[in-house]
Formats: C-alpha cells, sequence, structure tokens
C-alpha cells in the first residue's frame, strides 16, 4: 500500500478513536449523575478528572490530523493530476 493510503486509514483510526472517547465521556457524565443522586461527591472529581483529561487529548488528536492531513493532501493532489 502506498504512503498516502497507509496515512488515510491511520487518520480514520484516529478520528475513530476521539469518537470512541467522546462515547467516554458521555458515560462519565451518566456515571457522575448517578454518583451525585448517591451524594459521592469525590469519586464525581475523579470522573470530571478523568473527562478533563479525555477532552484534552481528543483535542490535541485533533490537531494533530488536521495539521498532518494538510501537510498530506497537497501531495496527494500532486500524485493525482500527474
Amino acid at each position: 500500500m502506498e504512503l498516502i493510503g497507509i496515512l488515510t486509514q491511520r487518520f480514520e483510526r484516529l478520528r475513530g478513536i476521539i469518537q470512541l472517547r467522546i462515547q467516554k465521556i458521555k458515560e462519565l457524565e451518566e456515571q457522575a449523575v448517578l454518583l451525585f443522586e448517591k451524594g459521592e461527591l469525590d469519586a464525581i472529581e475523579v470522573l470530571m478528572q478523568q473527562k478533563d483529561s479525555i477532552i484534552t487529548t481528543n483535542e490535541q488528536l485533533a490537531l494533530f490530523v488536521e495539521k498532518w492531513e494538510k501537510r498530506t493532501a497537497p501531495k496527494e493532489r500532486q500524485r493525482l493530476s500527474i
């Protein structure tokens, strides 16, 4: 497989990981509601720290994919025009 194709697959996998982590954030929020009902504030704090970590990592992954897709896109267009 050519390099551009491999990179495209990796970008797609990273986008899939980002989506899975977005789902994880939703699950953490649902867990936080249940814990709130039980009055377990310390556990909620841990969940919110996990949520913040996931959000930060997702933002970094999204920027990484965007940056490198922009760098490879011109090469792909150039290759297709040959």
